[in-house]
């Protein structure tokens, strides 16, 4: 027996029926919460999503616009300076245009003829080597001829 009042037992009264209540209270807002959470993360990936491609195709549709119709060349307060150009106009611009710092001609030129000289070595590089080495084949087979008749011309013999 105890013989302090500390050391007395206590006792403790659980109304379970109370417990199993916050229990389930505890799990309906956890469960909320998590289902919640989950949500806004769904609708909010599917609403980035639209406003991409939203955004994608208005450009698409304002770019195609833009290069069907063209636009005005502009100075450098972007006002208009000339007629509309289209991007073909650009491009041809771009490849006829010539390098003020080389005498290689337009862009377009230098080009080709980069692109015909390299297909000219490869095409005909080959013919050309072997060429000289039927040429020199044939050489060779005319001295030797030419220098065995000398011999036996020069020692007599026939």
């Amino acid at each position: 027996m105890p013989d302090n009042k500390t050391d007395a037992p206590i006792l403790v009264t659980v109304d379970v029926s109370s417990i199993r209540y916050d229990i389930a209270g505890l799990v309906r807002e956890q469960v909320k919460d998590h289902v919640d959470d989950h949500l806004r993360k769904v609708v909010a990936a599917e609403v980035e999503q639209i406003a991409i491609a939203t955004v994608r195709d208005k450009i698409k549709a304002a770019a195609e616009e833009t290069f069907a119709q063209g636009w005005a060349k502009t100075d450098e307060y972007g006002r208009p300076t000339g007629q509309t150009r289209t991007v073909r106009d650009m491009i041809l611009e771009h490849l006829n245009a010539r390098d003020r710092y080389s005498s290689n001609g337009s862009w377009l030129e230098k080009t080709l003829t980069e692109l015909m000289r390299e297909t000219i070595q490869k095409v005909v590089q080959p013919e050309i080597e072997a060429a000289k080495k039927a040429f020199k084949e044939m050489l060779d087979v005319s001295i030797r001829d030419k220098l065995a008749t000398a011999l036996r011309e020069a020692m007599g013999l026939k």
